[in-house]
């Protein structure tokens, strides 16, 4: 929700309605920090291992990430060596880029580094990794949605590779998140560290 409703506050042009955006944006994020901080990340660890393929899950996660980072370098770097604009913005204005900026500076650099800690079998490498595969599992359907518009109108340019490319790595991320979830539900042996102590 974080990303959704950072990208909404700062794609949608100004309206009665941006201040409830940024509060949305505002709210989610803490959420999102506040749950982090508030998961046991040693217990998750112990839940999934030998329940998920961890080269299989680090794999598409570095895959997804090198390829959203591609996709997106794709738009920007040829008009900067070129000294021109993308073309995106001459269709839609300076604030298309806004997914570009957040994907790039944030999503792109934390899934490479969910990918490198889980692979390396780093305790919140498990966690990350998750958080990342629900992150792409919920936008596969609004994102699925707006790719076809856009290749149906006429107002922004997709090709069909481009689509591809940015609708197959949520698809691979959703459904990756139902094995992950899946696996957190079987039931494993409690230890330790998990029972509650009783005093006297």
């Amino acid at each position: 929700m974080t990303y959704m409703w950072a990208s909404i506050a700062i794609q949608i042009p100004f309206n009665e309605l941006f201040l409830v955006y940024v509060a949305l944006f505002g709210l989610s994020l803490f959420a999102l920090v506040g749950g982090v901080v508030s998961t046991n990340a040693e217990r998750i660890r112990r839940t999934l291992e030998g329940n998920i393929n961890v080269l299989l899950y680090s794999g598409a996660l570095a895959v997804i990430g090198l390829g959203l980072g591609s996709l997106w370098l794709s738009d920007v770097v040829p008009p900067l060596l070129d000294g021109t604009t993308p073309s995106l913005i001459d269709e839609s204005g300076q604030q298309a880029m806004a997914t570009h900026v957040i994907d790039l500076g944030v999503v792109v650099p934390s899934i490479l580094l969910s990918a490198t800690w889980l692979y390396q079998g780093r305790t919140w490498g498990y966690v990350f990794a998750g958080i990342e595969l629900v992150l792409g599992g919920t936008l596969a359907a609004p994102i699925g949605v707006m790719t076809v518009v856009f290749l149906t109108g006429d107002t922004v340019t997709v090709s069909p590779l481009a689509a591809g490319l940015t609708f197959l790595p949520i698809l691979v991320s959703a459904l990756l998140a139902v094995t992950y979830l899946r696996s957190m539900e079987r039931q494993t042996h409690p230890s330790a560290d998990d029972i509650p102590q009783r005093s006297g």
